[in-house]
């Protein structure tokens, strides 16, 4: 604005229109840089991931801000978040490097920071979604650790993420085999700690009730679906609850 006293200054009526042409170009300057911030604010850009071009945005601007330091932990776990949700809404045939990837940000996440809980959560949610997309066989050899990183999650801080870290044990001893250490009754158990946390849940809930269907439990199972379908929405979790809603969905007219 400095510069605009190099120009000669008008009079009367130009004088009023030249204010008002400056008012309106600050204005519209002010507008375009407010339009511009979030595709340089990788937090914004994540809370719109169910566009998937505008998660993969961020993830790259995590991994550059962690390549240009290190110890970039918040750039860390935020990548290894962004890597996992890329990859399961992904081609089928780069998944498995978004999985890698994600593990690896993890990794370094755990390194920087091993007493924070967001590394060792979202190594587990990766690994998990590897072993999902594995051969069983293969899939199979993250077991142990991916029950290590939740349980270390849990033991680091129990409410994190709102007790996600509960839900996704639940769900591990679910999917389990009993032959491998899976427990219906333990799936339970963590399930309701995770809604303990956070009683709007719609992972929760879901999960909940995919593991009293295994139960032989239906009637149980049609009230945790109900409650996926009132679970409200908010900023953070909307893209999460909103998927769980439709796999409520899917699940309730599968038990009629």
């Amino acid at each position: 604005m400095a510069s605009m006293g190099l120009l000669p200054r008008p009079h009367g009526r130009a004088s009023a229109l030249a204010s008002a042409l400056a008012w309106a170009f600050a204005c519209t300057g002010l507008v375009l840089a407010s339009q511009a911030s979030p595709a340089e604010d990788p937090d914004a850009l994540f809370r719109d991931r169910e566009q998937l071009e505008w998660a993969v945005a961020a993830a790259e601007i995590w991994d550059a801000r962690l390549a240009a330091d290190t110890r970039d932990f918040g750039a860390a776990w935020k990548a290894a978040r962004a890597r996992v949700w890329i990859g399961e809404r992904g081609g089928r045939d780069g998944r498995k490097a978004q999985y890698e990837r994600g593990m690896s940000a993890a990794r370094r996440a755990i390194a920087i920071e091993p007493a924070r809980p967001e590394g060792h959560f979202w190594l587990a949610v990766n690994m998990g979604a590897m072993a999902s997309a594995s051969p069983i066989r293969a899939g199979l050899k993250y077991r142990v650790p991916i029950r290590e990183s939740l349980e270390a999650a849990i033991r680091l801080d129990p409410t994190y993420n709102r007790g996600a870290a509960h839900c996704a044990l639940g769900k591990y001893y679910l999917q389990v085999p009993w032959l491998f250490g899976g427990s219906k009754s333990k799936a339970e158990a963590l399930l309701r700690s995770c809604l303990a946390v956070d009683a709007d849940s719609a992972m929760g809930h879901y999960f909940l009730a995919q593991t009293l269907v295994a139960r032989s439990r239906p009637d149980e199972a049609r009230h945790e679906l109900g409650k996926v379908l009132e679970s409200p929405e908010d900023v953070e979790f909307g893209p999460e609850t909103r998927l769980y809603k439709r796999k409520a969905e899917r699940l309730l007219k599968k038990l009629g």
